[in-house]
């Protein structure tokens, strides 16, 4: 049975249980309860609603989650908020959702389809072979390819996505890489199948950075990371713009919203806005004068491809 099911972790300092990551199990609503799954809102055993849609509302598929090493439990799913598995309403096309890694950079890309169309959020050129695989594996047609902003760290696929599928490429408004075919204004709406995409421009990290959101999820490239935030020292970035993207922005979306960010270098996969708002050491501010204070002092090295990867980014991938 292919599973899915997101778990939340309530309980910082995080930390991803590699060991589980590649078990799933099926569990009856009575099992969890065994397993001592508990609701974290209120203390008492949780017992998941399954949607009225779903043809076996007693079956709960389970994935390992992450979970609070302070907690001292061995039961990795104690602390865990278990949400039921998500089935398709009767007459609409269930999703495709990917993430995909690249270990060298810690770049978060997303493959989102519906109805046969595809959406890559935030590629690398060197993953090129992998988008194009499951492309052709789903039996995809790529519309578009976005990236949140001209990044430092990697090499964008954005030109080799164009050239290998005839794809749309676009960035924001602001974006000065004129290769790409279209540019976002704020609020600008995607349609890709059944799935509407809106671009938030969330200028901060650069001055060009974007955040596109969906029903039920966000991604924010570098403005917000999981407990963190993206620097603001190159690309003319600016951490007050940066404050009022995430706190007069981002942190109107509904707490349940999944943030599913461009980099992470601990093996955090995915948040949400309400974790964020509660754990996230750098939104702990009271003001912009707070805020700015913190950024002014990372002092952080630059990444060692920027001189390589802006260059290319400007050209949507190719070699300046």
């Amino acid at each position: 049975m292919a599973t899915h099911l997101h778990a939340e972790a309530i309980d910082p300092p995080l930390v991803l249980l590699e060991q589980l990551t590649q078990r799933v199990l099926v569990a009856s609503a009575s099992s969890l309860q065994q397993l001592g799954i508990r609701g974290f809102r209120h203390g008492r055993s949780m017992r998941p609603r399954a949607p009225s849609h779903n043809p076996a509302p007693n079956i709960y598929p389970v994935i390992p989650c992450i979970w609070g090493k302070s907690t001292g439990t061995t039961n990795p799913f104690s602390m865990c908020r278990l949400l039921p598995l998500e089935m398709p309403k009767p007459g609409v096309q269930s999703m495709i959702f990917r993430q995909l890694f690249d270990r060298e950079s810690s770049t978060y890309s997303y493959l989102i389809a519906s109805r046969g169309q595809a959406v890559l959020i935030d590629p690398v050129k060197e993953q090129l072979p992998t988008y194009l695989r499951l492309i052709d594996e789903f039996g995809l047609k790529l519309v578009y390819a976005l990236d949140t902003h001209v990044h430092a760290d990697h090499v964008t696929a954005l030109g080799d996505l164009r050239r290998e599928t005839q794809c749309v490429t676009a960035m924001g408004d602001q974006t000065r890489a004129e290769c790409v075919s279209r540019k976002l204004k704020d609020r600008e709406v995607l349609q890709v199948g059944d799935v509407s995409i809106e671009a938030w421009h969330t200028p901060g990290h650069t001055d060009d950075s974007v955040s596109y959101v969906m029903d039920d999820r966000v991604f924010t490239g570098d403005t917000l990371l999981i407990r963190g935030t993206g620097r603001t020292d190159f690309q003319n970035g600016d951490a007050g713009q940066l404050y009022h993207s995430i706190f007069d922005k981002l942190l109107t979306l509904p707490d349940e919203t999944w943030v599913y960010p461009g980099h992470d270098y601990r093996g955090q996969t995915v948040s949400t806005i309400g974790e964020e708002r509660a754990f996230n050491p750098r939104l702990r501010v009271r003001t912009e004068a707070e805020f700015r204070a913190i950024m002014d002092a990372l002092e952080l090295p630059n990444p060692k491809l920027m001189d390589v990867a802006v260059p290319a980014n400007l050209s949507c991938g190719r070699a300046a």
